[in-house]
C-alpha cells in the first residue's frame, strides 16, 4: 500500500469518525441543538483556519484552475515565501486535505511547475517538479507533471517512466493518452506563439 492510499483513507476515516462522534453525541444529550451547533462549528474550524492561513495558495489555485497561471504565480511565490519564512504554516497541511503529499512547501513548488508549464517556461517548469520531488520523493504529481512535460518535448520514454512512477506513488487519474492529451495542448499554444517569434 503506497502513501498516497494510506493518507487517503486516514481522511475518510477521520472525517466519517468525527461525523460518527458528533451524531452519537447529539443522541445522548437528546438532541441538545445548543451541542449539535458547537460541533458543526468544530468540524469547520479546520477549513476557516487554512482558508485564512493559506489564502495565498488557495487564491493561487483557483487562478491556476481559471488559467490565469502568471498570477497565479504571484501567489504561489508569496506563499512560499510565507512558510519558509513561518515554518509554523507548513504543519497545517494536517488540517488541510491534501490527498497527495504531507510537505506544503513540495505542494506549491509542484504548482509553480504547472504554471510554468502552461505558459511555456519548461525548463523553470522542470526545476519546481524536480525541487518538489527532493522535497518529496514520494509526491506522485511532480511525476506526472514531467510526465506531460517529457512528452512535449518528444521523450516517450522518459514520459513514460515518469508517468509509472506517478502511478505507482498513488495518482490513479492519469494515462498515457491524458499525458499526450496534455502535451498537445501545451503545443498547440506554444506553436503560433513560437512562429511569432522573430
Amino acid at each position: 500500500m503506497n502513501r498516497t492510499t494510506i493518507i487517503k483513507t486516514l481522511y475518510f476515516s477521520s472525517l466519517a469518525l468525527a461525523v460518527t462522534a458528533g451524531g452519537y453525541l447529539v443522541t445522548v444529550t437528546k438532541g441538545s441543538l445548543l451541542l449539535a451547533v458547537g460541533i458543526f462549528l468544530l468540524l469547520l474550524l479546520p477549513g476557516r483556519i487554512i482558508g485564512y492561513q493559506w489564502r495565498d495558495l488557495i487564491a493561487g489555485r483557483r487562478l491556476l484552475d481559471s488559467g490565469r497561471h502568471a498570477e497565479a504565480i504571484t501567489l504561489f511565490e508569496r506563499f512560499l515565501a510565507d512558510i519558509r519564512g513561518k515554518r509554523w504554516l507548513k504543519t497545517l497541511i494536517w488540517l488541510a486535505p491534501s490527498l497527495y503529499t504531507t510537505k506544503a512547501e513540495a505542494m506549491t513548488l509542484n504548482n509553480l511547475g504547472v504554471c510554468q508549464l502552461e505558459l511555456g517556461d519548461f525548463e523553470t517548469a522542470q526545476a519546481h517538479f524536480e525541487h518538489a520531488l527532493s522535497i518529496d520523493p514520494k509526491y506522485p504529481m511532480p511525476h506526472y507533471n514531467l510526465a506531460i512535460l517529457e512528452m512535449y518535448q518528444d521523450r516517450p520514454e522518459s514520459s513514460e517512466r515518469h508517468l509509472s512512477e506517478a502511478v505507482r506513488l498513488g495518482f490513479k487519474r492519469g494515462s498515457m493518452d491524458k499525458v499526450i492529451q496534455k502535451s498537445k495542448s501545451i503545443y498547440a499554444r506554444m506553436e503560433p506563439m513560437a512562429r511569432h517569434t522573430p
